[in-house]
């Protein structure tokens, strides 16, 4: 067995793991003009063990987790800025954004993004990034968030995302355009109105209506009549209820939204236990900022009038 392959099938070396293999990839492509397939092929089951093994971290090590990729962070760069060849900014960058992205999501897992009973005001607890210090997304470059060659090799600085790929099409087309309108999204909760809640009870009734069948969450004693008349009940005193004033939920400045449908959707599905909607909003790149976590998510930070 090689030295790589042990790094690849012994991915408790993590980051250090990462950063050799990144090298060796680097110097066969600088020495070679050309990518060792194989070799970026266990680049890419590196990435995925490393991510896998952070984020499997149980709740009462989050922690103790998020502290060490500080550190990690840290050390990694300081390596960035101590670079002289830019192939080798190019792999600290690529960690850099590996490391960060896994972070966030850890975040979210500790702290569930705990919802604000208000919808005019809902915002989750991980504050987006704002305008100072970050780059918009017309110009990934920007307080060197990300290297110069971002746009040329953006494939390098993937997190392995899936939504990668909408996202990097996205960001592509927004390359020097600040006027630019992309439409961005964001997962909220679909309980937080009383529209939300007689919609969600509307749908249930329908499906009882097209395959006459009572839900598995009824009560046991329950018939079809009766299911469908408590669900009516309910349904209308959502409506009869509704708060003077209530307004429909929307993305607001300082949010945390997603240039990637399918991420925001991800993000329903795993931070917001399913119960959600999607929500969008076309705005300029100009007002939507990245501190270089991922590709998917971004601060919206509209100009003041």
């Amino acid at each position: 067995m090689n030295f790589l392959q042990y790094l690849v099938e012994n991915y408790e070396a993590g980051y250090h793991a990462l950063e050799h293999a990144y090298k060796k990839s680097a110097d066969h492509y600088f020495k070679h003009g050309s990518y060792d397939e194989k070799l970026k092929s266990n680049i890419t089951d590196m990435e995925k063990k490393v991510s896998d093994k952070y984020l499997s971290t149980p709740t009462h090590e989050l922690g103790k987790t998020i502290k060490h990729l500080d550190d990690v962070h840290e050390e990694l760069k300081n390596k960035y800025h101590a670079s002289t060849i830019q192939t080798h900014k190019n792999i600290y960058a690529r960690l850099l954004n590996h490391v960060k992205g896994i972070q966030y999501k850890l975040s979210l897992k500790q702290n569930q993004e705990k919802v604000d009973l208000a919808p005019e005001t809902y915002h989750g607890k991980h504050e987006a990034p704002g305008i100072e210090g970050n780059a918009p997304l017309h110009d990934l470059t920007h307080n060197g968030i990300y290297p110069n060659d971002i746009y040329t090799h953006m494939h390098q600085y993937r997190s392995g995302d899936d939504s990668d790929f909408e996202s990097m099409s996205v960001i592509s087309s927004a390359k020097n355009r600040p006027n630019k309108m992309v439409k961005v999204y964001r997962a909220v909760p679909d309980n937080l109105t009383a529209k939300d809640r007689a919609g969600k009870i509307a749908k249930k009734m329908k499906w009882m209506m097209d395959y006459h069948k009572i839900p598995v969450d009824a009560d046991p004693k329950d018939s079809w009549d009766s299911h469908y008349s408590k669900l009516k009940a309910q349904h209308d005193h959502e409506l009869e209820n509704t708060p003077e004033g209530e307004k429909p939920i929307k993305i607001n400045p300082g949010d945390w939204v997603s240039i990637s449908k399918r991420y925001a959707i991800d993000h329903g599905k795993d931070n917001l236990g399913g119960n959600y909607k999607i929500i969008s909003k076309t705005v300029p790149a100009k007002h939507l900022h990245t501190d270089g976590n991922s590709f998917a998510e971004w601060g919206y930070n509209p100009e003041e009038k």
